[in-house]
């Protein structure tokens, strides 16, 4: 039996990648034919998610546990879910894998099992870097790993989803147990790609942002090379955040004068992210810091170039597979990047007819469950 603990699950959407990544790899070990329940707290950004409470549920084919948070906010610390898993950890057999850090569901669960003596996989999600121990309460995170931390992550088999992730977790800690595999991507269906007859030379770029809108993701640096830009181009923001932050990222685009070249359309349902996707030409995403970024690859499974960050962990795959564009953290690198990518309609053309086949080859369940499955040693 596999026990996943995660701070939010479906239909968490709020929080991003990771509770997709996560959905996405119980689906297909359940579907692969083998035992695991998901442990989460019914957090959902400022609402709690109205779901029966401390009850197996089937969530498309998976069985998950809600319980509510003891205290709300980041630290989603849940007694009831730490008791329930003290008591499941009978088997000597199950393994624990946890999902994040730096909040009291991973490191809690990850103590537990710890004192249970039972195999924790540790998937930290982007949260052992450089960049997440700094940002943010770092003062409480150095204590906490000092005191604990450093501890329990030794304890544990770690799993990262890029080199670059596997990387910026050694900086932090050097580890002698760390495995990468791939994020698993949400498995909608995608029947429609790129139609490579739309893409055409001198034509307004259709730009898409599609993912939590945060400092960390860059949007003022990419807000100040759009307004330098003498090519056509209009920006699409999907996604949800702060509205305080929010508010401040469309004070800064009157202030570049660029607000009539935006369009914010807040979080968008799962049903329509590849609907939304197709109507755009290139995705933007020039993060500070990002251990993998699923919706590179769901662009891409669309037939979508991506013009991205060094430090978004598929970066190394998207250039060697030429399937965008890649840029350093400076307003004059995205500017130049961002026209390359504008004028090189051919290679969006290519990219739009053999994107979607080099995805399947690398990312497909099929490829990376048996990977997985070996991860647990079953």
């Amino acid at each position: 039996m596999i026990i996943h603990i995660i701070p939010a699950y479906k239909p968490a959407y709020i929080y991003g990648g990771p509770t997709i990544s996560v959905a996405a790899l119980c689906e297909g070990m359940v579907c692969a034919h083998h035992d695991l329940k998901v442990f989460t707290t019914t957090a959902n950004g400022q609402k709690e998610t109205e779901v029966p409470i401390g009850i197996p549920m089937l969530v498309d084919s998976v069985q998950v546990y809600y319980f509510r948070r003891s205290i709300k906010g980041q630290t989603h610390f849940s007694f009831s879910l730490l008791k329930k898993l003290y008591h499941d950890l009978n088997d000597k057999e199950t393994v624990v894998h946890i999902h994040s850090w730096w909040n009291a569901t991973a490191i809690l669960s990850c103590f537990v099992s710890k004192i249970r003596s039972r195999k924790v996989i540790l998937s930290p999600r982007g949260m052992i870097t450089p960049y997440s121990f700094k940002n943010r309460h770092f003062l409480l995170k150095w204590l906490i790993h000092k005191s604990i931390g450093k501890k329990l992550i030794d304890y544990c088999k770690i799993h990262v989803t890029t080199e670059k992730e596997k990387q910026d977790v050694f900086k932090i800690q050097p580890h002698n147990n760390i495995t990468v595999i791939s994020n698993l991507i949400d498995t909608l269906p995608v029947t429609i790609t790129k139609d490579q007859n739309s893409i055409k030379p001198s034509a307004k770029i259709k730009l898409i942002f599609l993912s939590r809108i945060e400092e960390k993701k860059g949007i003022e640096l990419l807000f100040l090379a759009l307004s330098e830009l003498t090519i056509r181009w209009q920006l699409t923001l999907c996604g949800t955040g702060n509205d305080d932050y929010i508010n401040k990222l469309k004070d800064i685009s009157k202030q570049l004068k660029i607000e009539t070249r935006l369009t914010w359309n807040g979080l968008i349902e799962r049903t329509e992210k590849y609907r939304i996707i197709l109507q755009h030409d290139l995705l933007v995403l020039f993060s500070k810091n990002e251990n993998f970024a699923n919706v590179v690859i769901e662009s891409l499974t669309a037939g979508i170039p991506v013009c991205i960050s060094a430090e978004v962990g598929l970066a190394n795959f998207i250039i060697k597979n030429d399937l965008g564009w890649v840029a350093d953290l400076t307003k004059e690198s995205i500017k130049t990047t961002l026209i390359s990518a504008y004028r090189d309609y051919r290679k969006r053309k290519s990219i739009a007819q053999n994107a979607p086949l080099i995805i399947q080859q690398h990312f497909h369940a099929d490829i990376l469950i048996p990977k997985y499955i070996d991860l647990y040693q079953l």
